[in-house]
């Protein structure tokens, strides 16, 4: 089976690969956090976090996101994947959405990719998770 994708779509995918393989080429330990960032065209960025993200690494990433450069290139679309976030602190939650709320006030599209378990019970608090984009985080399981 042959599945087609859109210009867009490919573009997506490869800026979220690459962001995915500078942070696995970043010689770090397992749990040292990491923030990689790629345009994947005008005005649309990837942002990939790994490892632990605790109160600091939450506050660097709010400055990162907060900073005009990082506005003008995620103008039209933005992509964050935390597939290799291994643990983290609760208010990378709260920050998620903050963010949503804010880009799309401004006109731009945020996308969630492979949020942990852990951090989707975390956003299913902060937030209506249905509001981002994609969310592929393992859902709660229903009771039975």
């Amino acid at each position: 089976m042959t599945v087609s994708i859109g210009q867009e779509q490919r573009r997506r995918l490869e800026a979220t690969l690459g962001v995915l393989a500078e942070v696995a080429s970043t010689p770090a330990r397992e749990d040292e956090p990491v923030i990689a960032i790629r345009s994947f065209g005008a005005g649309r960025l990837a942002l990939a976090l790994a490892g632990a993200v605790d109160v600091g690494v939450v506050e660097r990433l709010r400055a990162l996101l907060d900073e005009q450069l990082v506005r003008q290139l995620s103008a039209v679309e933005l992509v964050i994947d935390l597939s290799e976030v291994r643990s983290c602190e609760p208010g990378l939650a709260r920050l998620l959405d903050r963010v949503r709320i804010r880009r799309l006030a401004e006109g731009c599209r945020v996308e969630l990719c492979n949020p942990s378990e852990a951090l989707g019970v975390g956003l299913d608090r902060a937030t209506s998770t249905g509001a981002f984009t994609v969310y592929d985080a393992v859902r709660r399981r229903a009771p039975g």
